[in-house]
């Protein structure tokens, strides 16, 4: 219900003129009031309509910090490295021994062989870790230098035994 400003008429909303004094009404726009809902975590923002299902609030993942393996395969690709060096230096010296026979020349491959393998070996199992764990080339070079020490000092100590028997 509305009142004329004019006259002070009571009139109905629908009216558009006043039936007392016939002054012209302005138009009432309608109050939207939503629905009262119980549950806050069932708001539908479409009243008369179905409700929008939202899905419940996942956070996005976070991307995968490959600090550590990127750490790992440069401490992994460093033992490999100096591992390889003196994969090579000892497959010299074992091809050496396999002319003739030296103690000197013996212990000195076989000493490169157990003071170098290990290192060479954690180095190739870090830098295999590394790849699996997201790191990039680095990792990918070390592994290829790491095999290609362990065949080497695989060859060199069977050449140092085999040399040094004769």
């Amino acid at each position: 219900m509305k009142y004329c400003p004019h006259c002070g008429t009571a009139l109905n909303d629908a009216d558009a003129h006043c039936l007392n004094c016939g002054a012209a009404q302005a138009p009432v726009a309608p109050v939207y009031t939503p629905p009262y809902n119980a549950d806050p975590n069932n708001y539908n923002p479409n009243p008369g309509y179905p409700p929008v299902y939202q899905p419940p609030y996942t956070p996005a993942p976070q991307p995968k910090s490959t600090v550590g393996a990127n750490v790992a395969a440069g401490i992994g690709f460093g033992l490999v490295m100096l591992g390889f060096v003196f994969a090579f230096i000892t497959f010299a010296m074992s091809i050496n021994l396999m002319d003739w026979y030296d103690e000197e020349l013996l212990f000195l491959v076989l000493y490169f062989f157990f003071m170098f393998f290990p290192p060479a070996l954690i180095g190739l199992i870090l830098c295999g870790n590394g790849r699996k764990n997201g790191a990039g080339g680095l990792a990918v070079v070390g592994k290829v230098f790491g095999i290609i020490s362990m065949v080497l000092y695989g060859l060199s100590f069977f050449m140092a035994i085999v040399g040094g028997a004769m």
